[in-house]
């Protein structure tokens, strides 16, 4: 594989994150929507201080709880992120979309406890 043709594969991907838009709705629930267009794509590793629901619309994805593999999901599934728990997807499918719906409780915005960016 030549250099250029490297570069030209991280750009492609780099053009292929995650497309996200997010919605206040009744009663402090928020919703991301997250339209992952490439295979392989992984939605880095975060907490949460409150259990919520990650809601696999359209594709599939494996998923990781405190860093222990859960296994393959296929959509449509809804999937219960408890509270204090590192969570990571990786999509199997591309197009996979993925719905994260939260109780705010009041505070306006979803608590992130911690977050785990990728490395390279």
């Amino acid at each position: 594989m030549t250099a250029i043709t490297r570069l030209a594969g991280a750009f492609d991907r780099a053009i292929k994150q995650p497309q996200e838009i997010d919605f206040h709705m009744a009663d402090g629930v928020f919703v991301k929507h997250i339209v992952i267009e490439a295979a392989g794509s992984i939605i880095p590793q975060h907490v949460h201080e409150y259990n919520h629901t990650s809601f696999l619309a359209k594709g599939a994805m494996y998923v990781w709880e405190d860093g222990i593999p859960k296994g393959r999901l296929d959509a449509p599934q809804g999937i219960l992120i408890k509270a204090g728990v590192k969570h990571l997807f990786q999509t199997i499918e591309d197009g996979t979309v993925l719905l994260c719906i939260h109780n705010l409780h009041g505070e306006g915005m979803v608590k992130v406890v911690a977050e785990h960016e990728l490395e390279f």
